[in-house]
């Protein structure tokens, strides 16, 4: 019997956004757990949502990773049978959470099928976000899904809407908490791909979604701008990459590189250039330390 978790992580969320989406969901799912990150203020849940969710509040900021993986133990613990994952500023549909799981029984007929998740949609730069491909040796495919196409084959999808099973999760492992918040995503599929799972995005399954408090413009590009802070892990957590075989090394190499042009354009852009530029060189300082010891700055 189907028995679908929510698992929602908060920070000091819009009280307006996470009581919408708990309403969407509620109705979809057999439990929500929204685990807070340590917001300042906890009382953010209209009282006719307070019974429709598993409130576990952290007395600090653990990370998205961590918080994930508190959801995912409650949801094992439970018996849930599988998960789907939002951001506290996720904007979903009535039957979402029904297309998914459709979409995941469906392709798991045919495929070993790791998780599957929607295309996301930016509104105000009518703008939807290609879906990505690595090739098998070098480079990778930037698809730009249509409303008519089939199930993308992708390496890898965003958190929020990712949809999977409690049996997928147990044999591929929960998120790595050391990462904090970025690459938490891309690591986890490709560690599942590594395992022969496979990844699909459902062009007919939607979702708003902005990356980035701000974007600037270069050449045809509007590119994120997140605060120096989460720059900070960016940066960091891409070496943790470097030192994970089932990482290909073309992603490594790339991911170095447009990195580090990304901070450059960020710092030349911004008027918090030494802030920008001392979590750069906390990141490098941290990374490179890391590959050495072995161990991850906390």
């Amino acid at each position: 019997m189907k028995k679908i978790a929510a698992v929602v992580v908060t920070f000091n969320p819009s009280k307006e956004n996470v009581n919408k989406l708990v309403s969407i969901l509620s109705p979809q799912v057999s439990q929500v757990y929204l685990i807070d990150n340590g917001s300042d203020d906890i009382n953010f849940l209209d009282s006719n949502n307070t019974s429709l969710v598993n409130l576990i509040v952290l007395h600090k900021n653990m990370g998205i990773a961590e918080a994930q993986n508190i959801g995912i133990n409650q949801a094992i613990k439970d018996r849930a049978s599988h998960l789907v994952f939002f951001d506290q500023d996720s904007m979903i549909d009535d039957n979402m959470i029904e297309k998914l799981y459709f979409s995941f029984c469906q392709l798991s007929q045919q495929d070993k099928i790791g998780a599957v998740g929607p295309v996301f949609y930016d509104p105000e730069y009518n703008f939807v976000y290609p879906q990505i491909r690595l090739n098998r040796y070098i480079g990778r495919r930037r698809i730009i899904p249509k409303d008519n196409d089939q199930p993308i084959d992708v390496s890898f999808i965003i958190s929020s809407g990712t949809f999977t099973s409690t049996a997928v999760m147990i044999d591929v492992g929960n998120m790595k908490s050391e990462l904090f918040i970025d690459y938490v995503d891309t690591e986890w599929c490709l560690r599942a791909t590594s395992k022969g799972y496979k990844f699909y995005a459902i062009p007919e399954i939607k979702m708003i979604h902005t990356i980035g408090d701000n974007k600037i413009k270069f050449l045809i590009w509007n590119l994120p701008v997140h605060s120096p802070w989460r720059r900070y892990f960016r940066m960091r957590n891409m070496y943790y990459l470097f030192g994970l075989s089932y990482i290909p090394l073309s992603l490594k190499i790339r991911e170095f590189i447009i990195n580090n042009l990304h901070q450059l354009l960020i710092i030349m852009s911004r008027e918090s250039k030494f802030s920008y530029l001392k979590y750069w060189f906390k990141s490098q300082v941290d990374g490179i330390t890391m590959i050495i010891t072995g161990k991850i700055n906390k």
